[in-house]
């Protein structure tokens, strides 16, 4: 094995084994050299899997984005703010904030081939950064898959109904028998019809209490589809994204044909045009209104899946001269687009269910699960061939919980073994803790109070600490390592100069971070206690002190790390102050054939080039000698 065939593997994730090297600091000026005893050969390097093609990658990227928000928010928000009209403010922070962002991400991932923890040795101040994105991702991935425990447990019965023959258990048949309700001759009344899809999902899925202190055991129906969830998404993940790539191509393709199907049916639907002038039709003046623009910032945002990490993560198994920049443009109309149809199906159906029960549209639409476990149910369950309709439908609905939930336990996983390289070998063994460690925390979310919880989870948690982190993320990028620089990256990797590269400066530099400031300011200001699921009480002062701690948590490691990292630093306080906000050796492409071209094109454009002292890196025969950079990230 040549030299020229080694070096092609090296950084692309090592560990070594009972191996570190000893820095030597050169007394003139600082800069490391290497110890002649670190000698790595080819058995120590540990190869990082990628993608088995850049299809892979972007099917990967629209599981992951197109979630069950895209299904259940977006279209509530639509029609609560302006129909139409909302589509402008949407459409606009798209493009100044959501797609350069998206960019900036996928960008950063592919370039170093590294994931959350790994990318920020391009200026060690902010690795806290990657902690925080870990930590929320963590988070969310605790009481997202409890969601899609519901989703298993509305599919399991969807597919009783269907293969026996049966209502579905949500459905009275006595409901759509008009004599019967008027000659008194049931024991159900109108009342009571227009809540069975809301009683069963009060009674006989949540089992709801009114405290969340007041646990009540486990709700043993949940708890049974809360641990299928989790075997198949820690089966799914095993494999590593050799595995998980494969599932992507069926997550990131269903969907449509469900929506495609869902789509003829509920237009062909009774009463679904009078849905869609409620979705639809623009109130212009709502475009005066603050809130509606804050409401889209906020969509776009979630949506997208920022700050995660996510991204950050499913780019570093992409291969380097995939084009990022193509990708993020697919992906970021795609996902738009998807919420729009997605929304004519909802309303369409949902005003098919207005049309039947004689209420106006407004009167049975809401907003979040209430949508997804209540009212499109009901409105389902009313139909011909109601059960096959039902199946479909959360079939779909598993199929979307399930691309964002791999991308986020992926994320964690990544970190983990980026972290500690070693336990790459025992990446399966890292795969079962990981998800075990989720699953024990997501227990109380599956108990009488469980939805409480989880609305403290996802109202603090996964919230405001988002557009912190991803402002912190875009000064870092943009005002210190520098913009100009992301754009060279990005110009290796594709082989061309990036188009409309001033834009991008601009968005990145200017518009990007003014959203993330006004949206988190907004949020403050607009902030009251978060009120208990189903009642007008606001949660006690000790749960919101939870809350706001699982917040907390995530963004106090961003300056915790910086003061680490300048602390063991070396030298005066500007040596110190360089030293952790400069890129340091492990910041590169994984091939050193790519590293000579990004900095040719960096020394072009007389800007700061990468990889350290080139003296650090060399290779000899079939062996390779690493300089101080690997040595301090294994002693990390």
């Amino acid at each position: 094995m040549d030299c020229r065939s080694a070096e092609k593997e090296l950084f692309t994730q090592i560990a070594v084994i009972g191996k570190k090297t000893r820095p030597i600091e050169d007394g003139e000026n600082g800069s490391p050299d290497t110890d002649t005893d670190s000698i790595i050969s080819e058995d120590d390097v540990i190869k990082r899997d990628q993608w088995n093609n850049k299809t892979e990658f972007l099917f990967s990227c629209i599981s992951y984005s197109i979630g069950l928000g895209n299904l259940w928010r977006f279209p509530y928000k639509c029609y609560e703010n302006g129909g139409g009209a909302f589509l402008v403010p949407y459409l606009v922070f798209l493009f100044i904030a959501g797609m350069p962002m998206y960019f900036m991400e996928l960008s950063l991932g592919q370039f170093s081939s590294q994931g959350p923890f790994g990318v920020w040795h391009i200026s060690k101040a902010f690795i806290g950064l990657g902690y925080a994105m870990v930590t929320i991702s963590f988070f969310c991935s605790i009481y997202y898959n409890v969601i899609v425990g519901w989703i298993v447990h509305y599919l399991f019965y969807s597919a009783k109904a269907l293969i026996l023959n049966e209502y579905l258990p949500w459905y009275n048949p006595d409901c759509d028998d008009k004599a019967k309700l008027a000659s008194n001759e049931s024991s159900i009344n109108e009342t009571y019809c227009a809540k069975t899809a809301e009683i069963y999902w009060n009674t006989q899925v949540l089992e709801r209490t009114d405290k969340l202190e007041d646990f009540h055991g486990f709700q043993y129906k949940l708890l049974a589809s809360f641990c299928v969830a989790w075997i198949l998404v820690c089966l799914f993940l095993l494999k590593g994204v050799k595995g998980s790539g494969k599932i992507t191509y069926f997550t990131a393709i269903f969907p449509y044909i469900v929506i495609a199907v869902m789509l003829v049916r509920g237009l062909t639907l009774p009463g679904a045009f009078e849905g869609l002038k409620f979705y639809l039709v623009p109130e212009w003046s709502k475009l005066l209104d603050p809130v509606v623009w804050n409401t889209a910032a906020n969509q776009i945002f979630y949506s997208l899946g920022l700050a995660f990490g996510s991204l950050i993560t499913l780019a570093s198994y992409s291969p380097f001269d995939n084009n990022v920049l193509k990708m993020t443009m697919i992906v970021t109309c795609v996902n738009c687009s998807t919420s729009i149809i997605a929304g004519i199906v909802i309303f369409a159906v949902i005003g098919n269910l207005a049309h039947i029960s004689g209420k106006a549209v407004q009167d049975v639409v809401t907003s979040g699960p209430g949508l997804a476990f209540v009212v499109y149910p009901d409105a389902v369950s009313h139909m011909p061939g109601s059960a096959f309709f039902a199946f479909l439908f959360f079939f779909m609905l598993l199929n979307l919980g399930f691309g964002s939930q791999l991308a986020l336990v992926e994320t964690v996983i990544t970190a983990v073994v980026d972290r500690i390289p070693s336990l790459m070998k025992r990446r399966g063994l890292v795969t079962v803790s990981v998800c075990l460690t989720m699953f024990i925390a997501g227990l109380p979310m599956v108990t009488r109070s469980g939805i409480h919880w989880l609305n403290l989870l996802d109202n603090y948690s996964c919230s405001h600490s988002l557009f912190i982190v991803s402002f912190i993320e875009i000064v870092a990028l943009v005002y210190i390592y520098g913009g100009r620089r992301l754009l060279v990256q990005v110009e290796a990797m594709i082989q061309t100069k990036p188009f409309a590269s001033y834009w991008w400066l601009f968005t990145w530099g200017f518009t990007a971070p003014l959203a993330m400031l006004t949206i988190f300011f907004f949020n403050v200001y607009l902030y009251e206690p978060m009120k208990l699921d189903g009642t007008d009480n606001y949660i006690a002062p000790w749960a919101e002190a939870i809350g706001w701690a699982t917040a907390a948590a995530s963004v106090m490691l961003i300056p915790i790390f910086a003061v680490k990292e300048f602390v063991q630093a070396k030298g005066s306080f500007v040596q110190r102050l360089l030293k952790i906000t400069r890129p340091d050796e492990l910041y590169r492409p994984s091939s050193l054939t790519d590293l000579k071209t990004v900095n040719e094109l960096l020394e072009r454009d007389h800007l700061p080039t990468l990889g350290g002292d080139a003296s650090t890196i060399s290779g000899d025969n079939d062996k390779v000698h690493l300089g101080m950079a690997a040595g301090e990230s294994l002693e990390a």
